[in-house]
């Protein structure tokens, strides 16, 4: 009785009416089909964007290595976060500072580090004077921190290839901080022969 009863209505309706009905009808399901589709794939990019942001706080930034947890100016509870540009010009400062004092005593000196940036194969500043060599790292980091047996062997690496590199040279390596040197980077220094400047100020 219900399906006939349905027929007699439709019945009552021109051809145009039952193509509006019908098509109204689809139009319906596609925007509740589409509702439901946002509303299930928002939740789960949300979600999945949550979890990138939560787990990109616990990675190192890219084009960073684990030394910078050693590095200067990073943030504390009592200190403000220091861009990089900025740690960049403290450590040209540092730079400037020694190859200044060392220009007072004589000694030719190449700004190798502001010169060439992060290509400076690890040598900060090069002075030279009476026929000697002496390769030297700056580091500018918070007077608490502590420079490790990694960096002083890192240097002497540089200072290596730096004599491979100019074997008629008489060469040296000096290493000056505003932080300080543990035990274990002493002693590589003293086999290395890298003279060593920590908490230096200028």
């Amino acid at each position: 009785m219900e399906v006939k009863a349905l027929f007699d209505i439709l019945e009552n309706f021109g051809p145009t009416s039952l193509v509006l009905i019908v098509g109204g009808g689809f139009l319906a399901v596609f925007l509740l089909v589409q509702t439901l589709g946002l509303l299930f794939f928002g939740r789960t990019n949300d979600k999945r964007e949550l979890y990138e942001y939560e787990n990109k706080e616990n990675d190192p930034e890219e084009g960073e290595s684990d030394e910078f947890e050693d590095e200067d100016m990073e943030s504390s509870s009592s200190e403000p976060v220091v861009s990089r540009m900025e740690r960049h010009r403290f450590g040209e400062k540092l730079e400037l500072a020694v190859g200044n004092f060392l220009e007072k005593k004589d000694w030719k000196v190449y700004y190798a580090g502001i010169e060439k940036g992060i290509n400076d194969g690890g040598i900060d500043l090069i002075a030279k004077r009476d026929g000697t060599t002496v390769l030297i790292q700056c580091k500018f980091w918070k007077s608490h921190k502590i420079i490790y047996e990694k960096h002083i062997n890192q240097f002497h690496g540089a200072i290596d290839k730096y004599r491979w590199d100019n074997p008629e040279e008489q060469v040296r390596g000096a290493f000056y901080t505003t932080a300080r040197f543990s035990p274990e980077a002493r002693r590589a220094a003293q086999i290395h022969e890298i003279e060593l400047n920590e908490s230096y100020r200028f």
